[in-house]
């Protein structure tokens, strides 16, 4: 089971986020506020710090408006850091800060950094680690090159974990910008995911895949769903005895937390598990969630 997180990288926002982030929204009406962006970013700094012990923050870089979504550029699994090729050309540079980083950080741990060659291309947004497995979804920012890298380092050289793809091109998931957009980990073995078309696919990809590898039939996760898309993306904080210390959530979808508080009830009943809700709407116009802003690391 997970240990606790007793690492995290967080990265300051451009000054150039609400001008050049990369964005399926048309914020033109509406643009995004960076004041307001600065202020919802020190409250998710201060959520993770609560719980994570060692929270290092990477300087922001001028000209990559995108540089606040450390998740895309870095997939870490133990002591390994896989330095990704993000899938699109304008982030490439996020990783080479992130990479320097890792490299010169030696305590609690020490990383052994890997650096992801062409032709892969992988956002760490289409991977979701839950413990027990690796899912790579091969979306418009994810190919198999990519995927695969990931199967050779985590499977194949160091069984730390299977690794299984998801083909996020299917036509009930095309517009999925990420895996993690549908689904992210609660608990090892409970994942949380949107109760809408893309979601329902990804939940039958995993209960699929898994069933082929492991040849068992009973069911090795089960699923919370939520009515919101936005919701079923949380950031979790293990116990490392099977719970959770606490996680955040994003705020103003009632009905989705109302389901997922009822799911953290009936995992242990009684343990005490802080839920913190945020506000991340800055975020979310630039098609942010609440995992995109940070790397944990057990």
């Amino acid at each position: 089971m997970t240990a606790p997180y007793t690492v995290a990288f967080v990265r300051d926002l451009s000054p150039k986020f609400s001008e050049a982030a990369l964005t399926s929204h048309d914020n033109s009406q509406a643009p995004i506020d960076m004041a307001l962006a600065h202020e919802q970013h020190e409250k998710y700094v201060e959520a993770v710090r609560k719980f994570v012990p060692n929270v290092n923050t990477v300087p922001a870089s001028e000209t990559l408006p995108d540089c606040c979504f450390i998740e895309d550029t870095c997939v870490i699994v133990g002591n390994i850091a896989v330095i990704t090729r993000p899938g699109h050309d304008a982030r490439r540079g996020e990783v080479e800060q992130v990479k320097n980083t890792l490299e010169t950080y030696a305590s609690p741990k020490k990383f052994l950094v890997l650096e992801m060659p062409e032709p892969c291309l992988l956002d760490g947004g289409d991977v979701l680690y839950t413990g027990m497995d690796m899912f790579v979804g091969l979306s418009k920012r994810t190919n198999q090159q990519g995927a695969k890298f990931l199967r050779r380092v985590f499977f194949e050289e160091s069984a730390i974990c299977s690794v299984h793809i998801i083909n996020l091109q299917n036509s009930a998931s095309a517009s999925t910008l990420h895996l993690k957009c549908v689904v992210s980990a609660l608990t090892d073995n409970v994942l949380i995911v949107s109760d809408d078309a893309p979601g329902q696919f990804v939940q039958s990809e995993i209960e699929r895949l898994v069933a082929e590898y492991h040849k068992k039939n009973e069911a090795r996760y089960s699923f919370v769903k939520v009515p919101d898309q936005v919701a079923s993306n949380i950031l979790r904080f293990p116990d490392g005895e099977g719970g959770l210390q606490g996680i955040v959530f994003q705020k103003g979808f009632p009905r989705s937390l109302a389901i997922v508080e009822d799911a953290i009830k009936a995992l242990v009943p009684g343990a005490a598990c802080e839920i913190i809700e945020l506000d991340m709407s800055q975020f979310i116009l630039a098609d942010g969630a609440l995992t995109c802003c940070s790397l944990v690391a057990a």
